[in-house]
């Protein structure tokens, strides 16, 4: 998840260049398909999901299409977030819970739904970035 740039998007591309195939999810559909595309030309084997971490479903969702598309699924990278910069006295208090939900919650969400499919497989990772 929070593959359309950044630290998501480097990873992805570790992946890729090692053989892995890549399902790139993030919630920047224009960014994440220009940057699937031009991998896709390189000749990597990756597909584009637009998701909403903190939407049960679309993870729900998401972790099902990359199953039916690769067959399994043997790594979830909890990768996505947002970063907002400002003093605790002014800092919103809508933006902190809004950050708490994507990070913490939509890593919950991701690992919910696919540990059942790692435990079936007897194999799996789950990575978790935290900022």
């Amino acid at each position: 998840t929070g593959a359309a740039s950044g630290i998501g998007l480097a990873i992805a591309k570790v992946f890729l260049e090692n053989g892995a195939k890549v399902v790139l999810a993030d919630l920047n559909e224009d960014k994440l398909i220009q940057e699937t595309d031009a991998l896709k030309s390189q000749g990597y084997d990756c597909m584009p999901i637009k998701v909403n971490v903190t939407d049960e479903q679309a993870v729900k969702a998401m972790i099902d299409q990359t199953v039916e598309q690769y067959g399994r699924l043997d790594i979830l990278f909890n990768n996505a977030g947002l970063q907002h910069v400002e003093s605790i006295e002014s800092f919103p208090t809508e933006k902190f819970r809004q950050m708490i939900d994507i990070m913490l919650t939509g890593s919950f969400i991701g690992t919910k739904y696919v540990l059942p499919i790692m435990k079936q497989q007897q194999s799996g990772r789950i990575l978790n970035m935290a900022s």
